[in-house]
């Protein structure tokens, strides 16, 4: 009988297997569980020197799995380049921080702001670089919206980019005024590019501080999802995190979603799949757009936007693109997690999907659809007619301020992130953030999945019967998003056998209130069998 490193006691066990937790031990040897049990089978795997600690009724349970997260462009917010602008009302409130951030630290190479949103602002309007340029004119100032698909530069940004009002962009837009000058607006992922290689400029410190944020959020596996819309070589950022894996410094599983690219041509992707096959720095599979986002109506929509009639929105590719290279990455066994957030992007993607399902053998391949923050209802089901999983971010939906209904209309908007229509259905759901899009935070996605509210308890829009129960949403958050990884067999519930990944909560998520969710925090996260978070020193 093998002899346990360590047993963490609780009165509330979540396995991930049973309905609700129940009284028990995990055993940990090295970087495996051994056994999950009653105190009385526990006893044989004690030794002399197993350290045991009990957490009375706090709830023990898998450790959380981000699905979606953009780890490498959040990490930039950890620099002091990084500006907050997610409370702000206008863009001279976004400017006026800028500035005193710009006065505070002299010597700034440039200026990274992030979080503005048209929804929270007062007058709904894009802005310009003028504003930015009346405070800021020296540096280069890089703003960035909260979804991350518009950017607002000023005029030494521009000039950093080398955009000029002829800059082509095939899909995007660098923003042309009616005097034929650059505005400073830049829209989607191409247009995006050069911003985003300039502004994001990380260190290892900065990637120390992104791990040290998720393990003390209980988050022991992530995803760093490509914003890039092409791969014409190897992202920088994963010999970044190479590096600190050789030093032995990640503290959460790292699962990298290259650029599916548009050509069809997946000589990088081999190369980077065959790299990076570790347990905690993993190839997982490519990342791609149909669309942007409603708020900026560049999504494609089935019937015209709500408040823009004369608008339906468009995608990055045309259908054709999609239905030829979807089905010829799977062939060559890439899972795929692929952006869709209008009813009509998401039907796009799953016709793609389900041509490939009629070509190929999918058996070993888990593809996604991210986000489907609208849907249609005839669509639902094809979820798990196809095996394609559902991967969303539930906090979204306090973050979207009520743009969906305003966008698509009430009727539409019935079907905004439709997790219980999708759960009903038979679809697994995989839950993460978007970071830096929102909070780390699971708490957060759990209490918005559970209550449909924002945080201080308030109703999110109408009441459509797409709550979850507490259990659902938890499971989406470990054994769905595992399963979206293809981890399953080894992360994702507690087994023995399984890699310890292990979160022990500030109190029983399963006998509070779900407005009490958002005061619980994690006091003990363990990644493959190692303690990486600790609010007081217990083991």
């Amino acid at each position: 009988m093998p002899i346990a490193d360590f047993v963490i006691e609780s009165d509330a066990v979540y396995t991930g297997l049973a309905d609700a937790p129940a009284k028990g031990c995990v055993a940990v040897k090295g970087n495996k569980i051994i056994a999950v049990c009653g105190s009385d089978e526990v006893r044989s795997f004690v030794g002399a020197e197993t350290k045991t600690c009990s957490f009375g009724n706090n709830l023990v349970m898998p450790g959380f799995i981000d699905a979606h997260t953009h780890f490498c462009i959040g990490a930039g917010l950890m620099s002091e380049n990084y500006v907050d602008l997610s409370s702000c009302k206008s863009a001279e409130e976004c400017a006026l921080l800028i500035k005193d951030h710009y006065d505070r630290h002299p010597g700034l190479g440039h200026i990274l702001g992030w979080g503005w949103f048209l929804m929270h602002w007062d007058i709904k309007a894009n802005p310009d670089k003028t504003v930015l340029d009346r405070y800021v004119p020296d540096i280069p100032v890089y703003t960035f919206s909260v979804d991350g698909h518009t950017s607002w530069l000023n005029s030494k940004a521009l000039e950093a980019c080398g955009f000029t009002p002829e800059t082509p962009v095939r899909y995007g837009e660098i923003q042309v005024g009616a005097d034929g000058g650059l505005t400073g607006i830049l829209m989607e992922n191409e247009a995006q590019t050069k911003p985003n290689e300039n502004a994001f400029l990380c260190t290892e410190e900065d990637y120390e501080k992104m791990f040290a944020y998720a393990a003390r959020s209980g988050i022991t596996s992530l995803t760093d999802l490509s914003v890039a819309p092409k791969l014409g070589q190897e992202p920088k950022a994963y010999g970044m995190l190479a590096s600190l894996k050789a030093a032995g410094r990640l503290t959460a599983r790292m699962h990298l979603y290259p650029s599916l690219g548009d050509d069809g041509n997946f000589t990088v992707a081999w190369g980077i799949r065959e790299k990076y096959q570790a347990p905690d720095l993993m190839f997982g599979g490519l990342k791609q757009f149909v669309d942007g986002t409603t708020s900026q109506y560049t999504s494609p929509l089935l019937e015209p936007y709500s408040d823009r009639p004369e608008e339906t929105g468009w995608s990055y590719y045309p259908e054709e693109y999609y239905m030829e290279v979807v089905p010829k990455a799977n062939r060559e066994g890439f899972s795929l997690k692929v952006h869709a957030i209008g009813d009509k992007a998401v039907r796009m993607i799953l016709d793609a999907y389900e041509a490939s399902y009629r070509q190929n053998d999918l058996s070993g391949v888990r593809n996604c659809v991210e986000h489907i923050e609208s849907i249609h209802p005839s669509d639902i089901e094809r979820f798990k007619e196809l095996g394609v999983i559902a991967s969303v971010q539930p906090a979204h939906l306090p973050l979207d301020a009520g743009e969906k209904a305003i966008r698509i209309g009430e009727e539409r908007a019935r079907y905004q992130w439709p997790f219980k229509s999708l759960l009903d259905a038979g679809a697994t759901l995989a839950f993460g953030t978007d970071y830096p899009v929102y909070l780390l935070d699971p708490m957060h996605g759990i209490h918005a999945a559970v209550t449909r509210s924002y945080l201080d308890g308030a109703p999110v829009g109408s009441d459509h019967g797409e709550s979850i129960p507490l259990k659902s949403a938890l499971d989406a958050y470990t054994k769905g998003s595992a399963f979206s990884l293809n981890r399953e067999d080894e992360i994702g519930t507690l087994e023995a056998g399984k890699l310890a990944d292990i979160v022990v909560l500030s109190g029983n998520l399963f006998d509070m209130e779900p407005q009490g969710y958002l005061e619980v925090e994690p006091l003990l996260t363990v990644m493959d069998g190692k303690v990486v978070y600790e609010k007081e020193a217990r083991l």
